[in-house]
């Protein structure tokens, strides 16, 4: 696609972010009691009123700019082309969002087949939003962003996550955290692949490694990394790609 068309598309996903946002900051004002939906695949994984309204709200805006465009999305699942598909996580961090954290976010990608065009994750609290299209570099709140310089292992900050199946949990205990444990700096869990990935793309973290992950999780900030200078690796370190499920994000430098 033309990195000008794939522009045009960016503006789209970045409003239709907004429109979710403020659906988001008005429930994120109410006690959680008032509109949590209760747990999906198991108790760590769970779903509120705004992680829907937020994607119909996105899908909505979307389906009007973008008709010839199909959607897969975390609430709604799969629908129109199997081509040109916007996929959506409509509030990465549910659980921080729900425990009145302020790590969460809106995260569209725009993909055509494997190949990833745009990405857009809006933190609506902390007013940052991150913003890639592909051939046009990566922007941060409208400044031109990079991934972090090379380091040492022990001047780089790492994250990672706690999937929400129990048995991959003990994959990343075993296969990062043991592993690890005294190789980098310091490892965060932010508790969101969309703000993590978002972080190795402007440079705050060297690294984010996860299991388990959706297409949602990580379209958006894939595009990001890899307009920003970073590669994208699967925990093998064999070549990632889009169904992989898993991800290792880095400035280039840490394929862990």
């Amino acid at each position: 696609m033309d990195p000008n068309k794939a522009r045009k598309y960016l503006l789209h996903a970045k409003a239709a972010a907004k429109i979710a946002s403020k659906i988001a900051l008005e429930y994120f004002e109410l006690p959680a009691s008032s509109y949590m939906l209760g747990a999906k695949e198991n108790e760590n994984s769970i779903v509120t009123k705004a992680d829907k309204e937020c994607e119909v709200a996105i899908v909505d805006y979307l389906s009007k700019k973008c008709p010839e465009c199909g959607f897969i999305g975390e609430e709604g699942g799969s629908s129109g082309s199997t081509d040109l598909r916007w996929i959506i996580d409509p509030i990465d961090g549910t659980t921080n969002f729900a425990h009145k954290l302020p790590l969460f976010a809106m995260s569209i990608g725009l993909a055509k087949g494997n190949d990833l065009l745009a990405g857009v994750i809006y933190a609506p609290v902390l007013d940052e939003m991150f913003e890639a299209s592909k051939g046009k570099g990566a922007k941060l709140n409208g400044k031109a962003i990079k991934v972090a310089p090379k380091a040492t292992a022990h001047q780089a900050l790492i994250a990672t996550d706690w999937p929400h199946e129990p048995d991959l949990r003990t994959k990343t205990v075993d296969n990062f955290l043991r592993k690890h444990e005294n190789s980098f700096r310091y490892s965060h869990m932010l508790g969101t692949a969309a703000i993590s990935l978002a972080y190795v793309s402007c440079g705050r973290l060297h690294a984010y490694c996860h299991t388990g992950l959706k297409l949602w999780d990580v379209a958006a900030g894939a595009c990001l990394i890899e307009e920003a200078g970073g590669k994208l690796y699967k925990w093998d370190k064999k070549e990632w790609t889009l169904s992989a499920g898993e991800v290792v994000a880095t400035n280039g430098q840490f394929p862990l």
